[in-house]
């Protein structure tokens, strides 16, 4: 357990977008992907009030306590320069260790949004030569989404920071192994569709 949870951490920085379809109205600078919300494939709703967002996590996906990544490996991942989040949520699936955490977003020490998560993209395709590593920005709603993928031999991380016009920007992040990817797919679709803030 402890040594997944490690892996868990050294990816904090990653992020990634679903299949979803794009809309005829999309704004100019980049597209609006429109996302496959199942409800039966989610647990019921949670927020956050300083983030003021909502969220469902996939069915399964429980509540568990920030103690777990309180320990000195946490601190070892922050000196990495790889965690840019303030965690705030955490949801667990047990039977396969996968876990959702939802963050505020820490100010970019390299200007822009959009210029830190290409920071990272780059530094992670550099420690990761082999991994499948993508990168793009999308609009959610009216959310501005930054979002890179991250695949290994064995994990897929999904990580988004979201930009809303008028909020905090905040982060929601997404690791489960591999090999129960295809099963977790569209639960994990739906809980991003189901991102919203108020």
């Amino acid at each position: 357990m402890e040594r997944f949870f490690r892996v868990f951490l050294f990816f904090l920085s990653v992020l990634f977008c679903l299949g979803c379809e794009s809309p005829k109205n999309a704004p100019p600078n980049y597209p609006s992907l429109e996302f496959n919300v199942d409800p039966t494939l989610l647990e019921p709703k949670t927020q956050d009030m300083k983030l003021r967002m909502k969220f469902s996590p996939p069915i399964g996906w429980k509540p568990v306590s920030s103690t777990l990544f309180v320990n000195e490996t946490h601190k070892t991942y922050q000196e990495l320069e790889m965690l840019i989040s303030e965690p705030k949520l955490f949801f667990q699936h047990k039977p396969s260790n996968s876990l959702c955490i939802v963050s505020k977003f820490l100010t970019s020490p390299f200007g822009t949004t959009q210029d830190f998560v290409s920071t990272v993209t780059g530094s992670l395709r550099k420690q990761f030569p082999e991994a499948s590593i993508q990168q793009t920005t999308f609009f959610k709603d009216s959310l501005l989404v930054n979002q890179i993928r991250i695949l290994t031999s064995e994990h897929v991380v999904f990580k988004l920071v979201l930009l809303p016009s008028d909020l905090d920007p905040f982060e929601v992040l997404y690791i489960l192994p591999k090999n129960i990817y295809m099963t977790q797919s569209r639960p994990i679709e739906s809980s991003i569709g189901s991102i919203q803030v108020f």
